[in-house]
This record gives C-alpha cells, structure tokens and sequence, in this order.
C-alpha cells in the first residue's frame, strides 16, 4: 500500500523536525530567525512530492516552501484553491522515510493569504504515525 498526503492550502511555509524545537532560535551569534524564514527554505527540485524533516538541534533548521512553483501540484479539495501531494519524507539524518516513520514529526506551519505572510497565522503541528 502507497503512504501519501493532501496538503491543500492557499501556499505556505512548514517546517518538520524530528524532536520539539521553537519556531525562532538563535545562531551561534545571536541572531533569530524562525524556521518558516525564506531564507531557511530547504533545497528541492522543481514540482517535488516531498517535505524536508529536519533533526529539531540545529540553529540551522529549516522549511519547505509549499507552492506551485516547488511542490508537486494535484487537484484540490473543493473550495481549495491549491493542493500539493506529498509521497515522501526526506530526513536530513537518513535511514527513515515516510513508509517507515514512526511516531510523532513537530512542527509549525504559516499559510499565506493572497502571497501575504501573517505571523498571527503561525501554527504548531504535531504529524503523528502509528507503529506499523
């Protein structure tokens, strides 16, 4: 059986990690970035039908960028504009993949209304899957 999921949002920003960590965290230096930042947005091919899982202790951590441009598009839901499947987990640490999880992935997710980013909008997630 194929493991797969339905993202439907307007376009967004989420970001997965392997243990609990805060949305905003400090570099060596200081300086405080969330992990929905732009600038954390994890490298992916064009159209990809994964999201990044980070391991949750790196300062480093990042995002992936939900949008027509970097997602792989599918039909949405009704009174969705915009749904992107999602057939695999790519973990930074390897050894783990979206048919193997366990457990749970925390995270936050920001959705954009019309290409605008609110903060206010900023949500923890908890993606949880049952031993298998």
């Amino acid at each position: 059986m194929r493991t797969a999921l339905i993202v439907a949002l307007v376009a967004g920003v989420i970001c997965l990690s392997e243990v609990w960590a805060p949305e905003v965290q400090a570099d060596p230096k200081g300086y405080k970035a969330s992990c929905l930042s732009g600038a954390k947005a994890g490298a992916r091919p064009p159209h990809s039908d994964a999201l990044l899982v980070y391991s949750g202790k790196l300062w480093s951590d990042g995002s992936t960028t939900l949008a027509d441009e970097t997602s792989l598009a599918t039909r949405p839901l009704e009174g969705y504009a915009h749904a992107w499947q999602i057939d695999e987990l790519l973990f930074v640490q390897p050894g783990k993949n979206l048919a193997t999880v366990h457990g749970t992935l925390f995270g936050y997710i920001v959705v954009y209304h019309h290409h605008e980013r609110s903060n206010s909008k900023i949500m923890p997630i908890n993606l949880v899957f049952p031993d298998r």
